[in-house]
């Protein structure tokens, strides 16, 4: 997981390439915070932050609007999400503008 404070009107826009699934606990609604959880399919402690994030999504609906970050191939995500779902907003990164390189995420 990466916490960052950014200037959005300062920096490169993002785009994603597809909304994999809507976050089911609850809609953005304009909450002050967006956090973005990157996680890969391979990764072993993703399943169990992941599950975290879900429980403070709960415990903070009006203050915070989690989404979760893979820049896998759809196949792979997908894969993923029919043994392990997420019930955050899944998001497919979009290449070559990716956050995950912009955020230098690597482990």
């Amino acid at each position: 997981m990466v916490v960052a404070s950014i200037n959005l009107m300062s920096q490169p826009p993002f785009m994603i390439e597809k909304v994999i699934s809507e976050n089911k606990i609850v809609n953005y609604n304009n909450q002050p915070l967006l956090l973005l959880d990157f996680w890969a399919s391979w990764c072993l402690t993703c399943a169990p932050a992941t599950k975290q994030l879900e429980i403070l999504q709960e415990l903070r609906p009006n203050d915070v609007f989690m989404v979760a970050v893979s820049d896998e191939k759809e196949e792979a995500i997908s894969n993923y999400l029919r043994r392990n779902p997420i019930r955050l907003a899944v998001l497919k990164d979009y290449l070559p503008n990716s956050m995950v390189e912009y955020f230098n995420v690597y482990s």
